[in-house]
């Protein structure tokens, strides 16, 4: 429960902001902190993993990392509902699909142009 003190200096627009700050959810839950200790477990790995065959670039990092994503996504999906923090995991993955499209495409237009 919480106790809001009035002061009759704020607007109502200040009062429909405290009152939204005061409401916030800070506390992330079980599923977040799943998903999220899942992709740094798997960044972690793979970097350590980069590094230790010498292949660690920026590319690749990102590469995997964006693999570990879309994967850490699919696994902790939940079935039967879909949650508002889920929702907004859409942008990063589709920013990052761009940026691997870039990667793919400018790989490749490299290897056509350094094999003529």
């Amino acid at each position: 429960m919480r106790c809001v003190v009035l002061n009759p200096v704020l607007s109502a627009q200040q009062w429909d902001y405290r009152l939204w700050l005061n409401t916030s959810p800070v506390m992330t839950t079980p599923r977040q902190r799943q998903f999220l200790f899942g992709q740094i477990g798997w960044m972690l790995g793979a970097v350590g993993i980069l590094a230790s065959v010498d292949s660690l670039t920026i590319e690749y990092a990102f590469v995997v990392s964006f693999v570990g994503l879309a994967v850490v996504t699919a696994l902790t999906e939940p079935l039967h509902a879909t949650v508002d923090w889920r929702r907004r995991l859409r942008w990063p993955l589709v920013a990052g699909a761009l940026v691997f499209v870039v990667l793919v495409g400018v790989r490749t237009a490299e290897k056509l142009i350094g094999s003529m």
